[in-house]
């Protein structure tokens, strides 16, 4: 949809949001990269009803939230997830039909391009769980948030179209996290790719660890 990439170019990168995403542990390279920012009400209405309806006809309800661009792995836009930077609100909008037939991850752009040349994947449930690990997996690596802990089949197909030689499961620690990983990992073992769940200590899940102790905290936790 045009739209969806209107959107995205008319979002907006504030010097208090760019803090505010490097404090969560993101870098200034894979922020401007994923695109990154506020969103910003458009200049004309929207044509999606079921977005109007919820959000406005501009998107003006939701002036100011974070939002993360959501694209297919050839780089096409899917949608957005929304985040308010004060409290713990969450929205997402994906495209229909089209996310009906892509997985959906929140990803650097560059990732799909790592496990063509034999990148391992990272698979972690949120972006401010993504945004840390960058710091710390090998750079050849790449790490995917499937937005929710667990695994659909089309992203398990992605992960065999190309050819993902070894896939991490970094879901958090609490109870739905490892019921997820362990669901994801007998979904990954039937489709025949390899796969291990990473342990690691001192928090809830990657992005508590570095909120708490950064990136020195990160390589102890992982013991990378």
């Amino acid at each position: 949809m045009i739209w969806l990439q209107q959107a995205a170019e008319n979002l907006s990168l504030s010097e208090s949001t760019l803090d505010y995403l490097l404090g969560r542990g993101g870098s200034t390279a894979s922020i401007e990269a994923m695109g990154l920012g506020e969103w910003n009400p458009l200049p004309s209405d929207i044509p999606d009803k079921d977005f109007s309806y919820r959000y406005g006809k501009r998107g003006e309800k939701l002036e100011g939230y974070l939002t993360v661009p959501i694209r297919t792995v050839r780089g096409e836009p899917l949608g957005f997830e929304f985040r308010s930077m004060q409290e713990k609100h969450i929205f997402r909008f994906l495209s229909v039909p089209k996310s009906n037939w892509n997985p959906v991850w929140i990803m650097h752009p560059d990732s799909p391009q790592k496990i063509w040349n034999g990148g391992s994947v990272w698979i972690v449930e949120g972006v401010f769980d993504l945004l840390p690990m960058e710091w710390v997996v090998p750079p050849q690596d790449a790490v995917l948030a499937s937005i929710r802990a667990g695994l659909t089949r089309k992203h398990v197909a992605f992960l065999q179209s190309v050819g993902a030689p070894m896939v991490h499961m970094v879901y958090d620690r609490d109870a739905a996290g490892r019921s997820a990983t362990q669901k994801a990992l007998k979904i990954l073992e039937r489709a025949a790719i390899p796969s291990c769940r990473v342990s690691y200590v001192g928090g809830k899940d990657p992005g508590e660890i570095w909120d708490s102790a950064g990136k020195n905290g990160l390589l102890k936790a992982f013991k990378l």
